[in-house]
């Protein structure tokens, strides 16, 4: 049976400096990730206008029948690629908050040297 953690973001133990930049890059990751899918999904819609508006059955009408048939998959590749990215911006707002609380909890040095 697996463990069950109270920490959905698995930022216990973990170095939070360390881990923010990480989780930065994730998040610019996706955000390009999002970018491409939605340049392929125009790509596939302006395949399908040319397709519908000509009347030519060349390699240009295949090329608009498979991209009849990529568009789902296209637009739920850009609906899961959103989900993944707000997960990793909850992520980093978690990482920030502990690293405020982290940062409050601890004296000032300053007043302790004389």
């Amino acid at each position: 049976m697996p463990e069950t953690s109270e920490d959905p973001y698995k930022l216990d133990g973990k170095n939070l400096r360390r881990v923010r930049p990480h989780i930065r890059n994730d998040i610019q990751a996706q955000q390009m990730r999002i970018i491409i899918d939605v340049m392929t999904s125009l790509i596939l819609v302006a395949l399908i206008a040319v397709v519908h508006y000509s009347k030519s059955t060349g390699w240009l009408f295949f090329m608009g029948v498979i991209s009849i048939a990529v568009l789902p998959f296209s637009l739920f590749g850009i609906i899961g690629e959103f989900i993944v990215m707000k997960r990793h911006q909850r992520r980093l707002a978690e990482c920030d908050r502990r690293l405020r609380e982290s940062a409050e909890n601890q004296p000032s040095s300053s007043t302790s040297n004389p």
